[in-house]
């Protein structure tokens, strides 16, 4: 299964994004850090001032102001698609179900997770960022695998909205 990609690149990891406001942003910032589309809501709101509430998302405000580093916002972003398992994957075996993916991108590390199924993608994009050479299956890597599927687990609960603030006990 090494060098073969079967999840594209989410198009909600790589969306190109402009803004001015020629007052108020500095000039000329190009950000090459990890940020989602969960981060416009919480940067709009504190624009205008308003505190969003819970929300995963990060405002983007420091780095438009020019007063935090353009190239990192997040350590890492997590996506989770449906039905994401190319038919031809087998190799004349028969087809898979619909599968639940999950990736999990860091600065360094693309890791995708094809739920209910044995394999998996890892690509060191520092050294393959062409993502060519699956690491998944690699004896070497499995420390890696192992680390990138807890830092993925252990996100998994993050992204839920932590309900309503208790006010007792119980």
């Amino acid at each position: 299964m090494r060098r073969h990609e079967l999840l594209p690149e989410p198009p909600e990891t790589r969306v190109p994004l402009i803004i001015s406001w020629p007052d108020r942003f500095k000039a000329g910032v190009n950000a090459d850090g990890l940020v989602e589309l969960t981060d416009l809501a919480p940067t709009l709101c504190d624009i205008a001032g308003i505190d969003p509430g819970w929300t995963h998302g990060q405002s983007l405000l420091p780095i438009l102001t020019g007063n935090v580093d353009p190239d990192h916002h997040h350590d890492y972003v997590r996506c989770a698609f449906y039905d994401v398992l190319d038919t031809n994957v087998n190799a004349g075996r028969p087809s898979p179900p619909p599968s639940y993916g999950t990736m999990y991108r860091t600065d360094r590390h693309k890791f995708c997770v094809y739920h209910g199924n044995p394999y998996g993608e890892i690509y060191d994009l520092r050294v393959d960022p062409d993502k060519h050479d699956n690491l998944w299956e690699d004896a070497g890597s499995q420390s890696l695998k192992s680390d990138l599927l807890k830092a993925s687990f252990d996100d998994s609960i993050t992204i839920h909205d932590p309900g309503s603030t208790r006010i007792g006990r119980f």
